[in-house]
């Protein structure tokens, strides 16, 4: 004879509601820590502005100093250490860091920092890329040796009139 076990049919079901609730959970928490990574990434943003000032040189002089500026900020959460900001030029793969000397090892840029902003002038080296002035760009590099570029310019600076 054969012996009937007795046997709940909500075991089964509850098992696997409950195993299905803990994977939404899991895939939930996932889905939170991969956005949380990418969102505590730094995020460096680099944009040049080819007209940014100009002054007169000297207290009775006609001749007027232009420059542009490259400003660098982190739009991220985590710290960067910018080591290298300067022009990118088409015929020469050297950047000379356009840093002021009291920051030439480089700047620290956390979350909320003001930007770094770099005076370019305008001077022989700039005006003789006169005819491709679009080709050039700004570039920073952080101590990894990652590199950050402008976008192209959209306006034609006034050294390439």
């Amino acid at each position: 004879m054969l012996q009937e076990t007795q046997t709940s049919n909500n075991i089964p079901i509850i098992a696997i509601i409950v195993s299905i609730c803990s994977l939404l959970i899991s895939i939930g928490s996932l889905l939170i820590s991969y956005f949380n990574f990418h969102r505590d990434k730094y995020k460096v943003v680099v944009d040049l502005d080819w007209d940014n000032g100009k002054h007169h040189v000297g207290m009775r002089s006609n001749v007027v100093e232009t420059w542009g500026a490259i400003f660098v900020r982190n739009e991220g959460r985590r710290p960067v250490f910018i080591r290298l900001i300067g022009i990118k030029y088409p015929d020469d793969e050297r950047v000379f860091n356009l840093l002021e000397n009291d920051k030439a090892e480089g700047v620290k840029l956390s979350e909320g920092d003001p930007p770094i902003v770099v005076k370019v002038p305008h001077d022989a080296l700039l005006k003789r890329h006169v005819k491709h002035w679009e080709k050039l760009y700004a570039v920073a590099y952080d101590v990894s040796g990652r590199e950050y570029k402008s976008g192209k310019p959209w306006n034609k600076p006034s050294w390439a009139e």
